[in-house]
């Protein structure tokens, strides 16, 4: 898949203007999604993605080793979001924007890009999704807090296995009122996702 997705990439940026500037979006399909304890005893980026890596490590073994992390920014004391890119892909990348000319704005994955792009408009505790195709990942907000997040394949219904989705996260929460809280989706069918509140 990944060697797959180069060469699509190196494609769509061959039909590019040279000197075009690109946001890279990084679908959830070649990326990694965990919740990451808070400790006292990290302090600093660094350190915050080594206990991330630990933490990827603990779920997927050695595939893990070379997959690059990074740790979205939270307030003191709660859990925080960290991807995992594999390594090749990432060097791919800005490899690939100075074959064709090109330069690099940013390099994000999918929920990120869903998250930023919808953040203003969501409420301090409820559901948050991001699809596209073949792929769905959702999270639980509880009072600005992450307290849940779950990444899956789907079909070409991703409204309907988001619902399902919300059926089995909304039983496995540790919070009571999660079931009934409203649901906002960030859609990616083109290249800047579409917004909305699940009806």
């Amino acid at each position: 898949m990944l060697r797959g997705s180069i060469a699509t990439l190196d494609e769509a940026m061959r039909a590019l203007r040279r000197g075009t500037r690109c946001r890279i979006i990084v679908s959830s399909a070649l990326a990694r999604y965990a919740l990451v304890p808070f400790s006292t005893a990290v302090v600093g980026r660094e350190a915050e993605e080594a206990l991330a890596a630990h933490v990827f490590r603990g779920t997927h073994g050695e595939r893990a080793e070379g997959w690059r992390v990074r740790v979205a920014p939270a307030r003191r004391g709660v859990r925080r979001v960290a991807c995992a890119v594999d390594g090749t892909m990432l060097d791919a990348i800005p490899a690939a924007a100075a074959e064709h000319g090109l330069g690099v704005s940013a390099i994000e994955p999918a929920w990120a890009a869903g998250y930023n792009a919808a953040y203003r408009r969501l409420p301090a505790s409820c559901w948050f999704a991001v699809t596209e195709p073949g792929r769905l990942v959702l999270g639980l907000l509880i009072d600005g807090e992450w307290r849940q997040l779950a990444a899956e394949r789907c079909g070409d219904d991703a409204r309907s296995a988001l619902r399902q989705a919300l059926l089995r996260e909304g039983t496995l929460a540790d919070e009571p009122a999660a079931a009934r809280l409203p649901c906002w989706v960030a859609h990616f069918a083109q290249a800047s996702p579409t917004v909305e509140a699940l009806a």
